[in-house]
């Protein structure tokens, strides 16, 4: 519901934690009670996005529950959303989460609805809604096709170990999307398993992975699945919080300084040579870097 969403986001933003969140778009073969209707849901998340998206550390997440319980009027409005929020220089576009071959089951329901599609995957795609800021859970019973397109696109997965285990819906294979080269991240699914804790599913995904046969010849690989979304977004989170303290000029000043000493240590700890075109880029720089420093104490 808009107001739950909107409830969960306001105790994210009073608590300063880092969510992506959205309303949950479900217009059919669902309880009347939790249905919406294409243009409600639309509306209601495109006000939530006005009000929460990119504030304080929130990011929004178009939310189509999944294929069986959208139909493709709501799907088009998905992917209108995507395109009215997209990412620039300035602002993070919204993101977008849905399920994805969870078990024989839902795919075989999915051809049923959608027999204009190639598969599962395809539906997604064919409505626009596939692409780098779309994530999607669990992703196990995945053909040849569908990883190929989830590649080409650069959408994300996002496994699931212990609810596919505790629901019985199969297992996922990691070597085969690595092999493609799909970013994956682990997830609990929230009430479709059976523990919140990330590391009972780095646990099961480790097993699931044996199942398979894949050796995890790196033990922290399941620690890097875990972290990888945290590691990705704390220097994203520090960065910003330097702007915010000393600005944006001073913190681009920064970064010059690891080549500046990677350039002194090569030269006089390494021995390495050195150019007179190299030598004059290397004062030429950080002339210009003072140069701007002083204009900006002096406007400060």
């Amino acid at each position: 519901y808009k107001q739950s969403v909107d409830a969960f986001f306001r105790a994210s933003e009073k608590r300063g934690l880092r969510m992506a969140a959205g309303k949950v778009m479900m217009d059919r073969n669902a309880p009347e009670g939790l249905c919406d209707n294409p243009e409600e849901s639309y509306r209601d998340s495109k006000e939530l996005i006005e009000k929460w998206h990119n504030k304080a550390r929130l990011r929004y997440a178009v939310t189509p529950r999944f294929a069986p319980t959208s139909s493709s009027a709501q799907l088009k409005q998905a992917a209108r959303l995507l395109n009215e929020y997209p990412s620039d220089e300035n602002n993070k576009g919204v993101l977008l989460q849905t399920h994805l071959n969870e078990n024989d089951e839902e795919i075989a329901w999915v051809s049923d609805l959608f027999p204009e599609s190639k598969n599962y995957f395809g539906v997604y795609e064919d409505h626009g809604i596939a692409g780098n800021r779309s994530v999607f859970g669990h992703c196990i019973h995945n053909t040849e096709a569908e990883y190929q397109r989830m590649a080409q696109t650069e959408s994300k997965v996002s496994l699931c170990p212990t609810s596919n285990l505790f629901l019985g819906s199969g297992l996922f294979e990691l070597e085969k999307l690595e092999s493609y080269g799909i970013d994956v991240s682990l997830a609990s699914d929230v009430g479709g398993g059976d523990s919140f804790s990330m590391f009972k599913v780095m646990n099961e995904a480790y097993k699931i992975c044996r199942l398979n046969d894949f050796n995890l010849e790196n033990p922290g690989l399941g620690l890097y699945l875990l972290l990888a979304g945290p590691m990705t977004v704390i220097p994203l989170f520090l960065y910003v919080r330097g702007v915010e303290l000393i600005g944006l000029g001073p913190t681009g000043m920064i970064f010059y300084i690891t080549p500046t000493l990677q350039f002194l240590l090569g030269y006089y700890l390494f021995n390495e040579p050195i150019n007179f075109e190299k030598l004059l880029s290397f004062f030429l720089i950080w002339i210009a870097v003072f140069i701007y420093l002083k204009d900006l104490y002096e406007k400060n």
